[in-house]
């Protein structure tokens, strides 16, 4: 009758510490995939901010063409005037 209980709760053990390590395994598993997306979104944030600096110095170089455009429109219209 003993040995039938400690059979029984040997077997429960053996179960529990099964189970356990197929939810470390799994954890564990979730826990690299983790990993890997954050990677994957660092590189994507540093590719977004690349490009909005490269974005920005576009605006810059077009704004300054512009500006230096409606001056030389400017001009030539005063010289028409005169």
């Amino acid at each position: 009758m003993v040995s039938e209980q400690l059979e029984l709760v040997q077997r429960s053990h053996d179960n529990l510490a099964s189970k356990k390590q197929n939810e470390i395994d799994l954890l564990t598993k979730e826990l690299n995939l983790l990993g890997v997306k954050q990677r994957d979104t660092k590189a994507m944030v540093i590719h977004l901010e690349r490009e909005s600096g490269e974005n920005r110095d576009m605006l810059r170089s077009v704004s300054s063409e512009l500006e230096t455009r409606t001056k030389e429109n400017d001009h030539l219209v005063s010289l028409l005037e005169d």
